[in-house]
């Protein structure tokens, strides 16, 4: 639609990365970090550990009660913390749904590897400060400007990114972290300078996403598809356990964990598969 109108568009990507926009994983991220500073190692590796391992994961639980995933990461470092908020595929289930096969052929690689590396090179003065390097090294360059990308050029719409000027990027590295989050809000400065030209029941709304509500297409009207291309697919029969992932599909499908996002993975696999994939012995 914008492509009818005009040639060239103004995206706000980078606005959340350098200024704290993610505060439903900055704030958890930077709060867990500081309360381990005032637990004693051994409990947490100990005490916080077990009771990680045993909360339950469901999404039935109401929002001020779904622990896990918190009590895991005051077991942990800051960099696994950070890596545990942004996999959609826990490490526990991997391991469980990976072939023995498929396992042999990763030859010991975790995702993990990809992440961590960058969370603990990262500079800065605390945890927030580093899970936003890390993001626009990682999720922002590998996700979010991808898909803008791909999208704008499949419309001949040229998409210009002024967040991500290198001087505003490093000018934002430098603020200190209470002009960036503070009690729950992000984007501090912003707010402040929107003030100016944007009327207070814009500037205080939340931040919203583009999110789909994808979770509940699995169970409705694309529960079918979905079902039968996973079930039909080469590729997921060869490297995933069959058990365990109609495990997981029955979680879904009874609301008890959201496993919406590695769902729809893996219909798209299916769906590439069967559209595009060539066998590697014929001849192209």
């Amino acid at each position: 639609m914008a492509r009818q109108n005009v040639t060239v568009a103004l995206s706000g990507d980078g606005g959340d990365e350098p200024f704290a926009g993610y505060t439903f994983r900055y704030t958890p991220h930077q709060f867990e970090s500081s309360l381990k500073t005032k637990i004693p190692a051994i409990l947490r590796s100990t005490f916080f550990s077990m009771m990680g391992s045993i909360y339950p994961a469901s999404s039935k639980l109401p929002q001020f009660l779904r622990l896990k995933t918190i009590l895991e990461n005051i077991s942990v470092s800051d960099a696994l913390s950070y890596y545990n908020d942004l996999i959609w595929l826990r490490d526990d289930n991997r391991k469980k749904l990976y072939s023995n096969d498929f396992v042999s052929q990763l030859m010991g690689f975790e995702p993990s590897e990809m992440v961590i590396p960058l969370y603990n090179n990262a500079t800065g003065p605390d945890a927030l400060s580093k899970a936003q390097q890390t993001d626009m090294q990682f999720y922002m360059t590998d996700d979010v400007l991808v898909k803008a990308d791909r999208m704008s050029m499949a419309h001949s719409l040229e998409v210009r990114n002024p967040l991500l000027d290198y001087r505003i990027l490093e000018f934002a590295s430098k603020l200190p972290r209470e002009l960036k989050l503070k009690n729950g809000k992000g984007k501090r400065l912003f707010r402040h300078l929107s003030a100016h030209r944007l009327p207070a029941s814009i500037q205080n709304l939340p931040k919203q996403g583009f999110s789909i509500p994808a979770a509940d297409w699995l169970r409705g009207e694309l529960k079918s598809l979905t079902k039968d291309t996973i079930d039909s697919s080469t590729i997921i029969k060869e490297h995933l356990d069959k058990n365990f992932l109609e495990k997981l599909w029955n979680q879904h499908q009874k609301s008890s964990i959201d496993h919406s996002v590695f769902l729809w993975g893996l219909m798209m696999l299916g769906l590439w598969e069967k559209n595009f994939y060539n066998d590697p012995l014929v001849p192209l």
